[in-house]
Parts: C-alpha cells; sequence; structure tokens
C-alpha cells in the first residue's frame, strides 16, 4: 500500500512511515506542497470512484511521532476496508469512521 500524506500533516511522519516499513511519501517531498488544497472526501463523492482510499484526521497539534503512530495504528485497525476503498474519518478521540466507496 502506498501512502501520500497531505501538506497539513508534519513532513517529518512521512519519514516515520518509512522506518516502520510503510511506503509512504509527503507532498511536500514530491514538490507539491503547493497543489490546491481541496477536499479529497468530497473529490471522491463527485467523481463515484471506488478508489484511492482517503484518511482524514481530525485531530490538529500532533507532532510526526505522534502522527505516524496514529497513522499506523488505524492502518492496521482497517486494513481490509482500506484495500476496498473507504474514506475514513479519525476523531480527537480515536474513533475511526468509514464509509465504503464509491460514495
Amino acid at each position: 500500500m502506498r501512502l501520500l500524506l497531505d501538506q497539513g500533516l508534519p513532513r517529518r511522519s512521512a519519514l516515520l512511515l518509512r522506518e516502520r516499513g510503510f511506503d509512504a511519501l509527503h507532498t511536500g517531498e514530491i514538490e507539491m506542497a503547493e497543489a490546491s488544497d481541496e477536499d479529497f472526501h468530497a473529490l471522491l463523492a463527485r467523481s463515484g470512484a471506488s478508489a484511492p482510499s482517503v484518511i482524514r484526521i481530525r485531530i490538529e497539534g500532533l507532532r510526526a511521532e505522534e502522527m505516524a503512530l496514529l497513522i499506523a495504528q488505524v492502518l492496521e485497525a482497517i486494513a481490509e476496508d482500506i484495500a476496498r476503498g473507504v474514506v475514513v474519518s479519525v476523531d480527537a478521540t480515536h474513533t475511526i469512521r468509514l464509509r465504503r466507496l464509491p460514495l
């Protein structure tokens, strides 16, 4: 599974995820730091696409280490679902909500 971390997440989180064995990149590492910041959930809903899966972390102020750990935990918890195409939302209580694609 390949991960692309959006510009709103700590750049170092991608490095930490790679150290954990994930194929992760941050938009800033591939010169996309200035790309449009559209809502991926909305884009998927409008397109009717069944992939890619998107995870939205609704927690502000997480340091890179905390973000990488949270992403790894979420991916472990929903591994089967994420492979099938879902949109995921994680809130401050670490509640994971998901909806199957297409929306």
